[in-house]
């Protein structure tokens, strides 16, 4: 399957695709549900259970899709043990989440209100935990080398938010740090779903691409996520505009302004950025020069890295509907 890159119908979703997306979400979902209600160790009280299953509704559960195509691309078809593994990496992925909400005072997230704005951060710290340890429980049901890799995969989350607190405020964030925040805190998710996936399958001559394929694919979604809190509306992202930039967060349509504007402009934006003023202002100075084109060619040169890396994969229906999700990531409008 030569790999034609954006072109319109190559992107389309099929009725086949969009019948399988449906039908995996709504499966994995019941049985995401069923693993809290069941859970008889960590989790007893009703209280606790309750705020647990609010927080498991919503999200698109491309991660845990992400992983069954990897597996089933690379020759694994249990699908029990497949869904086991995407338990893991969503209860990683919603944990992260609300811990990110408790230190961005966020009172929004999927269009809801967030556990630490109606249950205070002390209950939803402790939820977070409470999911990590339920993944990590899980993952213990697998062999080596996947609970490292789980485990690893979580210490980069830590860190990627650690680093973003520590440079937060910082209008000359570079391009190089940035990218080192965003693989931290986004993409080693998608790489470590694709890799376990890959791992399942016991094909190690593809390990390395998917691999690659999942960190240049979370690249993109990142950046498109940054993208859309300048150009996004409130109603389809489910939290405010604009919210990274009112929290000092230099991302990349900033970063790439910073590069094409003038010395006097860039010193007139810092003093706004600073006094935490007029971030309109500083919204139209960063659309005025450029930097939300210049962040969108910075995605779609992730997302032909991506798709170049499965050129030598065997063909089949879920590489094909691999590179659809890919593509379609950055088009994305939430």
């Amino acid at each position: 399957m030569k790999i034609i890159l954006f072109q319109s119908q190559s992107l389309k979703l099929s009725s086949k695709d969009l019948a399988f997306l449906k039908s995996f979400k709504l499966e994995f979902d019941n049985d995401f549900v069923k693993l809290i209600k069941d859970d008889k160790f960590l989790l007893t009280g009703m209280y606790a259970k309750k705020v647990a299953l609010k927080v498991l509704s919503g999200g698109k559960r491309l991660r845990p899709i992400l992983l069954y195509l990897a597996a089933s691309m690379t020759g694994y078809n249990n699908r029990k043990k497949i869904k086991r593994l995407g338990f893991v990496i969503e209860l990683i992925h919603i944990a992260s989440l609300m811990h990110d909400d408790v230190m961005d005072n966020a009172d929004m997230r999927r269009g809801k209100k967030t556990v630490s704005y109606e249950n205070g951060n002390s209950i939803a710290i402790l939820t977070g935990d409470y999911l990590y340890s339920l993944a990590y429980r899980i993952a213990l049901e697998f062999e080596k080398p996947i609970p490292e890799i789980v485990s690893i995969a979580a210490s980069h989350l830590a860190e990627g938010q650690m680093e973003e607190t520590r440079l937060s405020g910082n209008f000359f964030l570079s391009f190089s740090d940035y990218i080192r925040i965003i693989y931290n805190k986004t993409a080693v998710m998608f790489e470590c779903a694709i890799k376990i996936g890959s791992i399942l399958g016991n094909n190690a001559s593809d390990l390395r691409n998917l691999s690659r394929f999942g960190r240049y694919l979370g690249y993109s979604f990142q950046i498109t996520d940054d993208i859309l809190d300048y150009i996004g509306s409130s109603a389809m992202l489910g939290k405010p505009v604009l919210s990274d930039l009112a929290e000092g967060k230099a991302t990349m349509p900033l970063i790439a302004a910073r590069t094409c504007s003038e010395p006097q402009e860039r010193s007139n934006m810092k003093r706004l950025w600073d006094k935490k003023e007029d971030i309109q202002k500083i919204e139209s100075w960063v659309i005025k020069n450029n930097g939300i084109a210049l962040a969108k060619s910075v995605c779609l040169s992730y997302i032909k890295k991506a798709d170049s890396l499965l050129e030598d994969i065997k063909d089949c229906y879920e590489k094909e509907l691999l590179i659809k999700i890919a593509n379609r990531s950055i088009f994305r409008e939430k």
